[in-house]
């Protein structure tokens, strides 16, 4: 559609788009959309039930491979993830709806990929039965922008923090 008359519409879209700031690190926290209905609908067990955190886990590291070198490193608990971005990237040129959108996508996408390798019932007759995915998750995200490994340093804390009062 280059160069048509229409082209114009796209001038719209340019100011949404927020360019985050260099020389800071940005964290993109995936999180699971009503999970405790989708907990209970699909019998996990909240907040540790091993075959989710294990299909999480694997979701964040489809995530990693698919944005390295950019993300340093991932932390999870329950039904989020976050994602640490180097401080130095200039991922999709920092665009805030680009980078957050796609790393939610891919998180999302990956979890449904995946989701019958961890969600079998024991063999009969040799062979694994998928259960069913009884409706498709969903996953929210939010870019957040930190200046220095210290205030990330205190995120990740915060993060632990969260994850230690989930399990009381």
């Amino acid at each position: 559609m280059s160069q048509s008359k229409y082209e114009y519409v796209r001038t719209y879209e340019e100011p949404t788009d927020n360019v985050l700031l260099k020389d800071c690190y940005i964290v993109v926290r995936v999180d699971g959309h009503k999970f405790h209905k989708f907990s209970k609908c699909h019998d996990l067990f909240k907040p540790n039930d091993k075959r989710c955190l294990d299909l999480m886990n694997e979701s964040a590291k489809h995530v990693m491979r698919a944005f390295f070198p950019n993300i340093v490193m991932a932390y999870g608990q329950s039904d989020e993830f976050s994602f640490i971005i180097r401080r130095v990237s200039d991922l999709y040129k920092r665009r805030q709806n680009k980078i957050t959108s796609l790393i939610v996508s891919s998180f999302s996408s990956a979890f449904v990929f995946y989701w019958s390798q961890y969600f079998s019932n024991k063999p009969q007759n040799g062979c694994h039965q998928s259960v069913p995915l009884q409706y498709p998750p969903a996953f929210d995200g939010r870019c957040i922008l930190y200046p220095n490994s210290k205030v990330v340093m205190d995120y990740l804390r915060w993060r632990q923090v969260d994850c230690h009062i989930n399990n009381l």
